[in-house]
């Protein structure tokens, strides 16, 4: 028996509705069908219902010893229900990714106040870092910057989730959701650091180098790895380069002579000098600051072509110092 006003079917003899409590005792027109009781899968209920069918298969695999106990139609209706609810789950997730852009989800999700409020915020961050890129001040709008896409993206989130009347979230969710967004964006910074060193040959250098008039202890420096485009090496470039194995040739008067093989770190920072051709191959001659004792001099590391690692393009810190180099 169908109940006439939500349409669940309830066994024959039934005088109340087992979902919504309509009384049944007053009969509709259309109220008699056709009733499959839950353990009913003969060939007539197959043909209308296949999907059932493939669910009644798929538990025999999994519980060969039990049989659902559900209304096979009623199961249906909730496997529709929930996958509608998942779809729209996704749609909402893959709709705030609009957020990555601050205040562009929210316009998206008509709310334009919010929306132009966090755009102009994110304008102004912009603003601040192009016009104070060798100022502290620009590490304060980066930060806010990050700030932004973070909140943006969860806004764009639930007010898409509010907007598609999605079960309302407890406290503990809008907590875990927002846990999620932050470790998305710390997953993304790390792949995407990993995809510059990998595919771009971009690296960032956190180590000390010489004090030199362009590049002091502490900075931190990116360079270009240059396996497969070494010729763009100049004179006067800064390059990275692996000194185990370097010759130094130190200035003449010396205490310990003009010439004798010193072994330095695996990672240098030095300026190239000059470029000399031999038979077995280009060996570069770069400007490396020696630290001997307490004593600073200015050698030249004669390094092969293949010691060099990359080509120093900017420096990142300190923000006083931060530029890019010639």
């Amino acid at each position: 028996m169908k109940c006439p006003h939500c349409g669940f079917r309830n066994l024959p003899g039934t005088k109340f509705c087992g979902a919504c409590g309509t009384d049944l005792t007053v009969q509709t027109s259309n109220a008699f069908e056709p009733f499959y009781p839950p353990r009913a899968w003969g060939r007539q209920f197959r043909q209308m219902h296949p999907e059932a069918e493939i669910a009644r298969s798929r538990w025999r695999r999994w519980f060969p010893s039990r049989q659902p106990d559900l209304s096979p139609t009623e199961t249906l209706r909730q496997r529709t229900e929930r996958r509608r609810m998942r779809r729209l789950i996704w749609l909402t997730a893959i709709r705030s990714l609009a957020g990555l852009i601050p205040g562009l989800g929210l316009l998206m999700e008509k709310r334009a106040r919010e929306g132009w409020q966090l755009l102009g915020v994110f304008v102004f961050c912009v603003a601040v870092v192009a016009l104070c890129w060798r100022n502290f001040l620009s590490n304060i709008a980066l930060l806010a910057i990050a700030v932004l896409l973070v909140y943006s993206v969860g806004a764009t989130f639930f007010a898409a989730w509010q907007r598609n009347n999605l079960p309302t979230l407890s406290t503990l969710q809008k907590v875990g959701i927002w846990l999620t967004v932050v470790s998305l964006f710390f997953w993304t910074y790390t792949v995407g650091l990993a995809a510059l060193n990998f595919w771009f040959g971009l690296a960032f250098v956190p180590f000390g180098a010489g004090n030199d008039s362009v590049i002091e202890r502490g900075n931190m420096l990116l360079y270009s790895r240059l396996e497969r485009h070494l010729t763009s090496i100049e004179v006067g470039d800064y390059v990275v380069f692996d000194g185990r194995n370097a010759n130094v040739n130190l200035p003449v008067g010396f205490n310990y002579g003009d010439y004798f093989a010193f072994r330095v770190g695996a990672t240098i920072i030095g300026r190239v000098k000059s470029f000399h051709r031999k038979v077995d191959g280009t060996e570069i001659a770069i400007e490396v600051p020696m630290f001997i004792g307490r004593q600073e001099v200015w050698g030249q590391a004669f390094v092969p072509k293949e010691a060099v690692q990359g080509k120093v393009i900017a420096i990142l810190n300190p923000p006083p110092k931060r530029r890019w180099l010639p």
